[in-house]
């Protein structure tokens, strides 16, 4: 919370969270010019899968995994998404 507070430069937490509702990617993911890789975790309690799924649809090339027991940026289950990170970089780069 407090690194968001920091990085969005807001003046509090109420500033903070008036800045996070209204932020979104509407005309951005359409000029996405590289793959991206989306990795979204089901048991995410702040963006529901849907939004990941949105991302992807709305990404010109965009590849999406949903690990259902992951969390919020999956990192309760990094042993599952960094290979699959590394193997789809290696294909992507080479």
């Amino acid at each position: 919370k407090g690194g968001y507070i920091f990085y969005t430069k807001s003046a509090g937490e109420a500033e903070a969270k008036q800045k996070a509702y209204t932020f979104n990617l509407e005309r951005v993911l359409d000029r996405v010019t590289q793959p991206l890789l989306v990795i979204h975790g089901g048991r995410d309690r702040l963006f529901p899968p849907a939004q990941a799924e949105r991302i992807a649809r709305e990404a010109p090339d965009a590849t999406l995994v949903i690990y259902p027991d992951g969390n919020h940026v999956c990192n309760n289950i990094a042993y599952k998404y960094r290979p699959l990170m590394a193997d789809w970089l290696k294909e992507k780069l080479g």
